[in-house]
């Protein structure tokens, strides 16, 4: 993940939730070594694996957050019209009325 390749539009976010998940599990784990250090003894692999997830975590949403700031921003609404003063033109959409079957 962290080739620095393009990767599929759906790679990512599912990477984000896969390492989110891995993340839970990993401080629960943390959690029971201090309530039951003999049954869970691997304490020091799973805070070192902890860290490499919170690296790969970062660098995940940065890569999202940047995948964000290339797109065109969404207009809401919103088209652009050379006629109105300001330039912006808001949609018009009529508006429903239920009318009583009576």
């Amino acid at each position: 993940m962290m080739s620095g390749g393009k990767s599929s539009a759906g790679a990512l976010p599912q990477g984000l939730v896969n390492l989110e998940g891995l993340h839970k599990l990993l401080v629960l784990y943390l959690w029971l070594s201090y309530r039951l250090p003999v049954a869970f003894y691997q304490s020091e692999e799973a805070y070192a694996l902890k860290e490499r997830t919170e690296k790969a975590l970062d660098w995940c949403l940065q890569n999202v957050s940047t995948r964000v700031a290339d797109r065109q921003p969404t207009r809401f609404g919103l088209r652009i019209s050379l006629e109105a003063e300001d330039g912006v033109e808001y949609r018009r959409t009529p508006a429903t009325r239920l009318q009583d079957e009576s």
